[in-house]
């Protein structure tokens, strides 16, 4: 410790005390060095001309301490002193202490005491222990930090910082303490540290041992931007910043002020004659406490003597085994002890005001802060200020010297991929909405930025604490600004720091509109009636048909007359076979009715019975037809959370550990508790990873069997591109995207400003607007189509009714391949009968079935002239007739004939 660099001004101030015969002892635990040795000379060359030294002794460090502190004493108390400035060393101090105590003889330190000693004839410059503590927490209070790392040497530092480590000690805002020790590798350390969201470290060791630990903290890079050092050390504004290149906020502490004018004077005048010069920057706290002690002490003997004439003011010899004391000792004390020092005079450390007992309780400290190894006092503290610093800046200049010191840097903007945020053009440069955002605020701000991708925002890890993505990077410092769809959430603000929301919105349910060309059930005709309610109508057609035929048979009155011309006919007929009932039921219930009717009293029961059912069953089935092809047109009818809650066909989901996630999760509210129930006990998981994969799912499901939970802000770029989606319902909740930075960040106020500034004069909804529909790649089909929600509900499309024609081709086809059988039967049948080979009774039937113009046929096939065989042809007519006599009865008009004719 360079302590007698200031020696030259005490014995320049000496030559008022000696020119009165009088002495002053000083003394000092230090090896004489070679700076020592040119300031003693230099001493003793300025009082040549006086003949007079100042009774300056140096004590060797070692075993002897306190026996050669005791001689030494003794000696400058034989040789007769008026004072003794010594330093606070342990153990010497109290045995130097006790003797001038004995002999009052004024005992003057300039050194901390680590316990203070309420005596008198003691006087310490150096303040007080507590009072120092309530400054440092006063000052650390007024940088507003809400929490810190504290890194401390011995159990001395704890005790200076014992009120700082009270300031916000809770569980939100913890306190870290980390014990170091001089020579470490404190790298380590430094790694943990970083890892924590705390970015405010308060350090507290020797002056080498902080210009090490700052070293280490560059290479680890914590001396960047958004990191803030506090330096307990009073003598840590000595270090030579410059050599650090930091861009980090230091601040140090100290109760020298380096802008004191008169310090200039001083070390000028210490640096006469010096072949090492000093400068402002290298004088140390001490340095300035022992310039000052010596100064008061001086001062005061003047004062003094210029006012008590009466009394001598000589060199009177004391022996310490004596019982003699100092005759001036005690009002030498008194009055020191009395007086004050006010600044503006040439004490560098003022003001200095004592306690009776000489502790010293007055005193000025000052908060310096070093940005890019410039220095400017920013705070300072006197103990009638109690808990509240003085704070130099306002709020306007701590935001300017934040964003200034932004302007130095290559700020890194950390962003999730994804449009119409953020992109990559083919030129491998950036564009999309957070693009034009962070270059609008840094054209104002007036800083350069690199964008760094993410993949996903960030995700907090219980069993690690850590934050891993944007976020986590975002703790740690290696990014300075966030900015994505990044929603503002409790979570993550325990974590970052938020800007102003720069966009406003909230979740929302997207759906999908109903596609007819991919939802439409062409079977939809099927839809009115339950699967059970068919089959249990085509067995009961079956059934009644088979009952019908049975009462048929009873009943007396569907027995006729076949031939109405004879009134005793030998036989009746009864037309009610199952081939008639099946026709009569299935005309009914088809509403065409038949041609023929029951005539009996029980089957016309039995059959209006079963027009009555027909009537139900047909008018029922019309009614609910027209309903369900409605709402097959009109799609999905939920409108609300509430109503995805009601059903159970739609699945819903939203994007795994995201913003939508956390608010369903913590929800307390009763709906929205049991849709994220519902969603967390899907068997299949109703989770995306992200909002790109929930909308391929929403398109890609079935008759929109999903819905999807989004920002409501995603969910209008997505219909904007999509005019196959909707938003279905309001929103559940509002928040906003924020930009998010390292916690406690000091130029977030001027970000929010300027978002302020741009959501007022309009450009934050002109970048949205030409984002969200004027840049936007929209669906070509959409555009082809020209699909709106109108035109998809005022029509009915084919898909929707497609069902039917399918059922009519399927019949008709059906009808003619039956058709085709029947044709290729009766042709096997006119070959047999009609001895033909079978491929001409083939080509007779089908020349004639082509003649479509010819609309009698024979009853007997014409065969050519070739085969004569016309008397054949006939016969088989006659055949022909008679196998269907069953229908028409033609073997009676036959047997009538014979008869008439016998």
């Amino acid at each position: 410790m360079n302590i007698f660099t200031v020696f030259a001004w005490i014995i320049c101030s000496f030559n008022l005390i000696y020119t009165l015969h009088v002495n002053l002892g000083v003394l000092h635990h230090e090896e004489v060095d070679e700076l020592n040795v040119n300031i003693i000379n230099r001493r003793d060359r300025f009082y040549q001309r006086l003949g007079k030294s100042p009774r300056i002794k140096f004590l060797q460090r070692g075993i002897s301490d306190i026996l050669s502190a005791n001689h030494t004493l003794c000696e400058l108390a034989a040789e007769g002193i008026i004072g003794l400035i010594a330093p606070s060393y342990p153990p010497v101090a109290p045995i130097l202490e006790s003797i001038c105590i004995k002999l009052e003889i004024p005992y003057i330190e300039y050194m901390r005491r680590t316990v203070s000693a309420d005596q008198e004839m003691t006087i310490n410059f150096f303040p007080d222990d507590d009072l120092l503590a309530e400054g440092y927490a006063a000052i650390v209070k007024s940088m507003k930090w809400n929490s810190f790392t504290v890194l401390y040497e011995s159990s001395e530092s704890l005790v200076k910082l014992r009120n700082v480590l009270q300031l916000n000690a809770t569980k939100d805002n913890p306190i870290i303490l980390r014990q170091i020790r001089p020579g470490d590798d404190y790298r380590a350390i430094f790694k943990k540290v970083r890892k924590h969201t705390e970015n405010t470290i308060v350090i507290d060791c020797s002056v080498e041992c902080t210009r090490n630990m700052l070293m280490q903290a560059k290479e680890i890079g914590l001396l960047e931007l958004n990191f803030e050092f506090f330096l307990a050390n009073l003598d840590a504004h000595i270090i030579d910043f410059t050599s650090l290149n930091t861009s980090s906020n230091i601040t140090t502490i100290s109760l020298l002020n380096t802008s004191n004018p008169n310090l200039h004077h001083q070390v000028k005048d210490w640096n006469d004659e010096r072949e090492h010069q000093i400068h402002e920057g290298q004088v140390t706290v001490e340095q300035a406490i022992l310039h000052d002690a010596t100064t008061f002490f001086i001062k005061r003997f003047y004062e003094l003597r210029e006012a008590d004439k009466t009394t001598r003011f000589e060199r009177e010899p004391l022996v310490c085994d004596e019982d003699k004391t100092l005759s001036i000792g005690y009002r030498m004390f008194s009055y020191m002890v009395s007086k004050t020092e006010e600044p503006g005079g040439r004490a560098l450390t003022a003001p200095i005001q004592f306690n009776k007992f000489g502790n010293r309780i007055n005193f000025t400290l000052y908060g310096i802060e070093i940005i890019r190894s410039e220095k400017e006092i920013i705070s300072s503290w006197d103990p009638s200020m109690k808990e509240e610093a003085k704070y130099y800046r306002t709020s306007t200049e701590q935001v300017e010297a934040a964003v200034e010191n932004l302007r130095h840097v290559l700020v890194k903007v950390g962003s999730k991929e994804g449009k119409p945020y953020l992109t990559r053009t083919e030129n491998d440069t950036f564009e999309g909405y957070a693009y034009d955002l962070i270059e609008a605020i840094a054209k104002q701000m007036n800083f350069t930025f690199e964008f760094i991708r993410y993949n996903e925002t960030g995700v907090y890890d219980k069993e690690t604490k850590r934050w891993n993505g944007l976020i986590g990077d975002l703790v740690e410092r290696k990014i300075h600004l966030g900015i994505c769809d990044l929603t503002i959430t409790e979570n993550r603000r325990s974590a970052v720091d938020f800007s102003l929301p720069f966009m406003n919105l909230g979740i929302s349910i997207l759906h999908r509109k109903p596609n007819v060309e991919v939802d439409a059930n062409k079977f939809a005709f099927m839809d009115p009636f339950d699967v059970e309610v068919w089959i249990f109508t085509v067995t009961l057609y079956v059934i009644i048909s088979s009952v019908l035929y049975v009462i048929c048979r009873f009943a007396p009155g569907d027995w006729e007359n076949p031939h109405p011309c004879d009134p005793h006919p030998e036989e009746l007929e009864n037309i009610w076979d199952l081939k008639n009932c099946f026709w009569l039921t299935l005309g009914s219930i088809m509403t065409q009715g038949c041609d023929i009717l029951p005539k009996g009293i029980s089957s016309r029961m039995g059959a209006s019975m079963w027009w009555f059912f027909s009537l139900i069953m047909t008018s029922s089935y019309t009614a609910n037809l027209a309903a369900f092809l409605t709402k097959e047109r009109m799609g999905s009818t939920i409108e609300s959370a509430e109503d995805l809650l009601k059903q159970t066909k739609i699945k819903y989901g939203t994007v795994l550990n995201g913003a939508t996630m956390s608010f369903f999760k913590n929800s307390n509210f009763s709906t929205y508790a049991r849709l994220w129930t519902n969603m967390e006990q899907s068997k299949d998981s109703v989770f995306e990873k992200s909002n790109a994969d929930g909308v391929k799912r929403v398109l890609a499901a079935k008759e929109q069997r999903f819905a999807f939970f989004m920002e409501s802000s995603s969910i209008e770029y997505e219909i904007e591109k999509n005019c196959n989606l909707k938003s279905v319902g309001g929103r559940l909740d509002s928040k906003g995207y924020g930009i998010a930075m390292p916690m406690n960040a000091g130029y977030r106020r001027a970000i929010d400003q300027l978002i302020l500034n741009l959501q007022e004069s309009g450009k934050l909804a002109d970048m949205k607007n030409y984002w969200w529909k004027e840049k936007i790649e929209k669906d070509p089909s959409c555009e082809e189509r020209g699909d709106t929600e109108d035109s998809a509900s005022s029509e009915l499309a084919l898909a929707n009714v497609g069902g039917v024609f399918i059922v009519l081709s399927v019949g008709v086809a059906l009808a003619f391949v039956l058709a085709l059988f029947e044709f290729l039967w009766n042709v096997q049948q006119v070959a047999v009968e009609e001895h033909m080979t079978y491929t001409e009774a083939l080509m007779v039937e089908l020349k004639f079935a082509v003649k479509v113009w010819i609309t009698k046929k024979k009853a007997k096939p014409v065969l050519s002239a070739s085969s004569g065989n016309e008397s054949d042809t006939r016969s088989l007519a006659q055949k022909m007739m008679t196998s269907a006599g069953s229908f028409i009865n033609l073997d009676v008009f036959e047997r009538l004939s014979t008869g008439r004719n016998n």
